[in-house]
């Protein structure tokens, strides 16, 4: 009998979800509770995409601390590739990130890429 309880208030509970997903696919959230018709499109949202590994990496372990301008001032203390794979190295270091060589070769050549632009020797 709690089996036959339990499945009958489990089915109840999905329909009810069902049917207020489907209430809300409906619904147009921009013009109150009025529903959409059937030939309107659904607005489509264009989210830039990132596949810089290197730009990711930044964002998730340097911008906590550094904003744009460190890599931007005048006075900078990075003057080649080098000297910017040496920082890299040192606050991986400091923050104890365990990068590999290529996490700081990413992170290296996107900041040169974005900030510095110095040539390669490659």
């Amino acid at each position: 009998m709690n089996r036959f309880v339990y499945l009958s208030v489990l089915i109840l509970v999905v329909i009810f979800l069902s049917s207020l997903l489907a209430n809300m696919q409906t619904n147009n959230p921009g013009s109150g509770d009025n529903a959409t018709s059937s030939n309107e499109k659904p607005e489509i949202i264009h989210v830039p995409e990132v596949t810089d590994r290197g730009q990711l990496l930044h964002e998730n372990h340097c911008m906590a601390c550094h904003n744009d301008s460190v890599n931007s001032r005048n006075n900078t203390k990075a003057h080649s590739v080098d000297d910017i794979r040496q920082w890299v190295v040192h606050w991986s270091k400091h923050l104890e990130l365990e990068w590999e060589k290529h996490d700081v070769d990413e992170v290296t050549n996107f900041l040169n890429r974005r900030y510095y632009h110095f040539t390669t020797e490659e």
